[in-house]
Parts: structure tokens; C-alpha cells; sequence
């Protein structure tokens, strides 16, 4: 019965080696399944930064643009308004002068 008893202590011993192998086997599989997924998604994440990089110098790019442009609009309007003043103080003396020209007439 001694080696009866080994025989089915190795047979059981065995029998548990097949079944961890193939636990770890399947875990392996699950892992495997798990890698591809998440390089899928490290590919996909990847693209949608360089996408999102290419679209961030883009806007940046219209952004410098449009600041150039504003600022151009500020200086031109600024020039205007101090010219049309110039203009109308030089309309105010113009009228002044006429006006007192005028007065110093005398019709004959």
C-alpha cells in the first residue's frame, strides 16, 4: 500500500502540475490579449497627439496672425483719429479766421 500511496501522490501531484500549467497558461493568453490592447490604444493615443500637436501649431499660427493684425487695426485707427483731429482743429482755425476777416470787412 506504501507505493500505492506514492504512485497516487505523484499521479495527484501530477494531475495539480497539468492544471496550474494550463491556469498560467490561460493567464498568459488573458495577459497577451491585454498587451495587444493596450498597444492599440498607446497607437491610437499617439495619433490623436500628434493630430491634436498639428492642430495646436495651426492655431497658434492664426492666432500670431490675427494679433499682428489687431495690433495693425489699433495703430491705423489711432493715426486716423489724431489726423481727423489735426483736421478738425485746422477746419476750427480755418473758420475762426474767415470769421474774423469777414468782420473786419466793411461792404462798400
Amino acid at each position: 500500500t506504501g507505493n500505492k500511496q506514492v504512485g497516487g501522490n505523484l499521479q495527484q501531484y501530477n494531475n495539480d502540475i497539468v492544471v496550474l500549467i494550463e491556469s498560467l497558461k490561460e493567464q498568459k493568453v488573458q495577459i497577451d490579449r491585454e498587451i495587444v490592447q493596450h498597444q492599440e490604444d498607446k497607437q491610437k493615443y499617439e495619433k490623436d497627439i500628434s493630430i491634436l500637436k498639428q492642430r495646436l501649431i495651426e492655431v497658434d499660427n492664426a492666432l500670431q496672425t490675427k494679433i499682428q493684425a489687431r495690433a495693425e487695426y489699433e495703430k491705423t485707427i489711432r493715426d486716423t483719429e489724431m489726423a481727423y483731429s489735426s483736421i478738425i482743429e485746422s477746419s476750427k482755425k480755418l473758420v475762426n479766421i474767415i470769421r474774423e476777416r469777414t468782420g473786419q470787412m466793411t461792404y462798400k
